[in-house]
């Protein structure tokens, strides 16, 4: 490994920490419900931190028994967003 591709896959992995990205038509896993989804957004997160984040994404339907393929577009975009929120990355796209 050369110092350039070092530098690279250091470059890369701090971008990626530090922006959020939600696309209009997000990407969530259908087999798992929304709070599944929204612990993706952070390794080793609290169910109660992923709560609190769909609260701030203003997500107010079943979180631990709503399967992700029955939600409509809006709150899918809520989910994604939620799982942003949880990053905590200083820059969201949205």
């Amino acid at each position: 490994m050369t110092a350039l591709t070092w530098t690279v896959m250091v470059s890369q992995y701090f971008w990626a920490r530090l922006i959020s990205f939600v696309d209009e038509k997000p990407k969530l896993f259908s087999d798992l419900t929304v709070l599944e989804n929204v612990l993706y957004g952070r390794l080793g997160a609290s169910i109660d931190e992923a709560k609190e984040a769909l609260r701030k994404a203003d997500a107010n339907f079943p979180a631990t028994t709503t399967s992700c393929d029955t939600l409509s577009a809006g709150q899918r975009a809520k989910v994604a967003l939620a799982r942003s929120v949880l990053k905590g990355s200083p820059v969201l796209v949205i």
